[in-house]
């Protein structure tokens, strides 16, 4: 499934992309990755408000995480 994701996130095929990022939450929401990288996803498709409640999720599990406070940055600036 890792797999997946990559290749849909870098074909810019960001719907496919969040559909494999959905299914590894289903498995461990407590992963990290899958939080941040589908908020990586929803920000390119202009859906600021989502993205900041994934990189939310992100930062709760991961508060340390200087990209995912960079990307709630961006998203909070593009969303104004």
């Amino acid at each position: 499934m890792e797999l997946q994701r990559l290749v849909y996130y870098e074909l810019r095929n960001y719907d496919k992309a969040i559909y494999y990022y959905d299914k590894s939450i289903e498995i461990d929401k407590t992963y990290f990755y899958p939080w941040n990288n589908k908020g990586l996803a929803l920000y390119y498709q202009r859906k600021y408000k989502d993205a900041i409640k994934c990189f939310d999720k992100a930062l709760d599990i991961n508060s340390s995480s200087a990209e995912s406070w960079d990307h709630k940055g961006e998203a909070l600036y593009r969303k104004w």
